[in-house]
């Protein structure tokens, strides 16, 4: 009895119909599940174009400041060279003592890598690399970190250097009224091989923060390359 019933509602059910309705339910589900996509991949490409916007205005600052940066160090090392070069001489006049002096003045100038990446860091920390499509990109930035974050520890020893080179120099020097420093030509005259070497260390110091200061600029220059490529 109980088969003959389930047989006899069976053959009066719609099966086109139930199963039009299965389907229906089925490439709803689906749809809805693709629209989620949709939106969260849009959301994703905004907020890729927004990283790629503050990438470009931080990686722009930090090149007119690198670019700063190494035309200032420049002339540093080109004041020390003059004043190096002085220090052969046989007899030295007033006005070469003076350009002794200004090599002596601007061994303290140190070159400055005050590059702006905090939106890279807040990529790298936040997980949101992910949104960077571009692997060209990506391996970039990476390159990019890593290097700055070598080249800050390598400056942070040869500062160390320089501040010992720099109190060999100021042995030379010896103190005025008015809080200035007067030159002391005796000196100079009798430890020029000091005077010289201590130079020598700081240029060599000063020329290598130039040539990691060149690098950044140019990791920095190919990385905004690429993101505008991108953002055309």
């Amino acid at each position: 009895m109980i088969f003959q019933r389930m047989r006899a509602q069976a053959q009066g059910v719609n099966w086109f119909w139930l199963v039009a309705e299965f389907l229906m339910l089925i490439v709803g589900f689906f749809i809805g599940l693709q629209v989620n996509d949709l939106q969260d991949s849009r959301i994703e490409r905004e907020l890729e174009a927004e990283y790629l916007d503050r990438l470009v205005a931080d990686f722009e600052q930090s090149q007119s400041q690198l670019r700063e940066s190494v035309t200032r160090m420049t002339a540093v090392l080109g004041t020390l060279d003059a004043g190096m070069d002085l220090l052969s001489e046989q007899a030295l006049s007033e006005a070469q003592h003076g350009m002794i002096f200004d090599a002596v003045s601007v061994a303290g100038i140190f070159a400055q890598f005050d590059i702006a990446l905090g939106t890279v860091e807040e990529l790298k920390d936040t997980g949101n690399m992910r949104l960077i499509r571009s692997k060209e990109l990506r391996g970039g930035l990476a390159d990019l970190w890593q290097r700055y974050q070598k080249i800050i520890r390598l400056s942070e020893i040869r500062a160390l250097y320089r501040v010992d080179a720099s109190s060999q120099l100021s042995a030379h020097l010896y103190p005025k009224k008015g809080a200035s420093v007067g030159w002391d030509t005796k000196s100079v005259e009798n430890n020029r091989r000091e005077l010289y070497a201590a130079l020598a260390r700081i240029r060599y110091n000063q020329a290598a923060d130039i040539a990691d200061s060149r690098k950044l600029l140019s990791l920095l220059e190919e990385n905004t390359a690429v993101i505008k490529s991108i953002l055309n």
